[in-house]
């Protein structure tokens, strides 16, 4: 629990409590100056500590360490060096020559203000070469780092008992009569010599830890190397300053031997780093070009990779690829050539005709299959190219295109380009691929929502009940396809008799859908103002013949029922012969007709048959759409007139419900392994039987 509660202390608001021990602290030696007993020596080393720890561990936290940063932090921590070093040497050249120096109170307060300068310095170096060392290191780095920050706190702490130390020695009062004072002195001296060679040997290794320098690009080392020498030679300086200066000596044991030691052991490791980061900086210039090179190859591929996944468009996609490849490659020219029916060209720095012109006379007269240099090739007066690079783009091991990547100067490409720009080519292929399988997604979500819009208006003008006539029964059945088709049918009020018809619209889709719906509103208009059916079907032939197009056209039956004698009157117009179901079996009745507009010739008079069917008793009529004879099995074989007349024969007895069923069902059973590609209508009428 008390672990718990010293380590939250510790750990949290870190800024709150730097500043309230900073004020304590200056507090303290406004009232205490000197420390000369052990007690005043410890709360002054116990304030000075709490203040690093709490400086140190807060700032630290408030640096952001990345590639991109790595040359600012350290441009900071060069600068306040060289304002540590200006604030020293006025320090020295100044203050001692100025009247105050000597005056005791405000002497003091000068000297004080000038060590929490150099402090608040030193804290802000420390800060920044600590996220240096951290960055890109292995967790075992924390230890190594802590024994250099333990080791110098206890250097420090056995400098602030030196004056307590000596002063006992010269009068030989108390404990010191006691033991040898001359081999306490001693081994205190031999155990403080031990730490410091230890620091010293930590603060070497831990110098070594530049492995960021790896990861910047040549104009960054190339500053950093600059930097890193001035530096070392100013920490140099400041810390043979700090040793050998007695002002700034006394002046900073006045403030803390532990501030002071502290401050020492960063100047030192800042002089160590700025060395070895001079050197490690200087090796790595030469290589620096080539890694750069192979990062931004690496960086471009990747962002690529996250880009192929968002552009769907085409063009957009192939203007990405030839930025992409000519940034990676450093090309003067690049044109990507895509194999469709002809070559689709899209061009950077090049004119497309002319780039045109060569590429198809070129992969007309050489076949490319891996990555090849071309050389000497003049596309215009402004386009000589010394080498160009021909990569193939191969998607399922076809040719989908090909990427010209042209060079100017010679000697541009080399083994590690064409291995580079073949590897873009899988990314591209992919990204193309990608972009052909978005393009049909798209298409086919358009398709869907227009066939299920085709769908509910084919729903919508459906009858959703069979009408009463009465002394005929009537049966329905609608099965839509998958394809939406042009299947329809319904029944009209007509001179007091019962109108039906049954229609297929040729095609399929929306436009499909769009005519049945029109030829709805036509019949139920024209069965208001037309006088009998005969009529009715000529001036709906007039109408489709201006409004649909040469590619469209009606096939339908228009019948009437006369439901007190069951004769059943009916024009067939293009569409398929009714099937009439009698004791001596089932025939198909053919008779003339054409489909509505086809043609508003006396043709389609002359052709315009009507056809009468006495439904007396055990007789019935079926009339269909040709989705029922041409539903296929797999073997692309039609169901056929013969089994649907089979079918009705067999079922004769039946109900005509279930006859319904039955055809239904082997239609199904017939073409299972195949898509319904066609609706399937039927209508079937019987008389009804009379009560004996």
């Amino acid at each position: 629990m008390i672990k718990k509660k010293i380590k939250n202390f510790y750990e949290s608001l870190l800024f709150e409590k730097a500043v309230g021990f900073s004020v304590v602290f200056l507090i303290y030696k406004f009232l205490f100056p000197i420390q000369e007993s052990p007690v005043s020596i410890i709360i002054n080393e116990f304030l000075a500590i709490h203040i690093l720890y709490f400086w140190m561990k807060y700032l630290p936290g408030k640096i952001t360490v990345s590639r991109k940063t790595i040359p600012k932090i350290y441009q900071n921590i060069f600068f306040q060096t060289l304002l540590l070093l200006f604030l020293s040497l006025i320090f020295l050249n100044f203050i001692p020559n100025s009247k105050f120096y000597d005056a005791g109170f405000l002497r003091e307060v000068g000297l004080l203000f000038i060590s929490s300068i150099f402090l608040v310095l030193i804290i802000y170096i420390y800060a920044g070469f600590t996220k240096l060392f951290f960055y890109k290191q292995k967790p075992n780095a924390v230890s190594y780092f802590r024994v250099m920050v333990i080791f110098t706190l206890i250097i420090g702490v056995m400098n602030a008992f030196d004056p307590f130390v000596n002063s006992a020695a010269e009068t030989g009062e108390g404990f010191f009569n006691i033991l040898s004072l001359g081999y306490l002195i001693g081994w205190k001296n031999d155990f403080e010599n031990i730490f410091q060679i230890a620091l010293i040997i930590i603060l070497v290794v831990n110098a070594f830890r530049v492995s960021w320098i790896a990861i910047l690009n040549k104009k960054q080392k190339k500053t950093l190397a600059g930097l890193s020498f001035i530096l070392a030679i100013v920490f140099i300086v400041l810390v043979v300053m700090f040793f050998e200066n007695n002002k700034i000596t006394k002046t900073a044991y006045l403030f803390s031997p532990t501030v002071f030691i502290t401050s020492v052991t960063v100047l030192l490791y800042g002089a160590v780093y700025s060395t070895v980061v001079f050197f490690t900086a200087v090796f790595h210039i030469p290589t620096a070009e080539e890694a750069d090179r192979a990062t931004a190859e690496y960086s471009s591929l990747l962002e690529f990779g996250r880009m192929m996944s968002r552009i769907w468009d085409f063009e957009d996609l192939a203007v990405t690829i030839l930025k992409l490849s000519q940034k990676i490659s450093n090309a003067d020219s690049v044109w990507l050539a895509i194999k469709k029916d002809d070559f689709e060209l899209y061009t950077l720095g090049v004119g497309e005709n002319n780039a045109a012109s060569f590429t198809r006379k070129f992969l007309k007269k050489n076949k490319v299959n891996t990555a090849v240099v071309v050389r000497g090739i003049s596309l215009s007066r402004d386009n000589q190219f010394k080498e160009t690079l021909i990569s193939p783009i191969k998607i399922k091991g076809k040719h989908t295109g090909y990427l010209f990547s042209a060079f100017k100067n010679s000697e541009e490409t080399d083994e590690d380009l064409m291995r580079t720009i073949s590897g873009l080519m899988d990314y591209v292929a992919l990204a193309i691929e990608n972009s052909e399988l978005a393009k049909k997604s798209i298409e086919n979500e358009r398709m869907e929502k227009e066939l299920e819009l085709a769908r509910e208006i084919q729903m919508k003008i459906i009858p959703d009940k069979l009408p009463a006539v009465k002394g005929i029964k009537v049966e329905a059945r609608f099965i839509p396809a998958f394809e939406v088709g042009g299947d329809y049918y319904d029944f009209f009020n007509l001179g007091g008799k019962k109108i039906f018809v049954i229609a297929d619209v040729s095609g399929k889709g929306m436009e499909a859908s769009y005519i049945m719906a029109e030829m709805k509103g036509v019949l139920e208009t024209l069965s208001a103002v037309s006088r009998d059916l005969k009529e009715m079907i000529i001036k709906a032939n007039e109408i489709f013949v201006k409004r649909l197009s040469r590619k469209h056209f009606i096939t339908a039956v228009f019948g009437e029922i006369d439901n007190e004698t069951g004769i059943v009157k009916y024009f067939r117009l293009g569409q398929n012969f009714p099937l009439l179901l009698q004791k001596n079996g089932a025939e198909y009745i053919q008779s003339a007709g054409l489909g509505l507009g086809i043609t508003a010739s006396d043709k389609f008079l002359k052709n315009l048959e009507e056809v009468t069917v006495n439904l007396s008793e055990n007789k019935r009529i079926i009339f269909y759409t040709d989705g029922v004879p041409e539903a296929k099995n797999d073997k692309d074989e039609e169901f056929g007139y013969d089994k649907l007349s089979q079918i009705a024969d067999a079922t004769a007895e039946k109900s005509m419900d279930e006859v319904m069923e039955q055809i239904i069902t082997e239609i199904s059973l017939y073409s299972q392994k195949k898509m319904q590609s066609d609706d399937i209508t039927i209508l079937m009428f019987e008389k009804k039987q009379t009560e004996k």
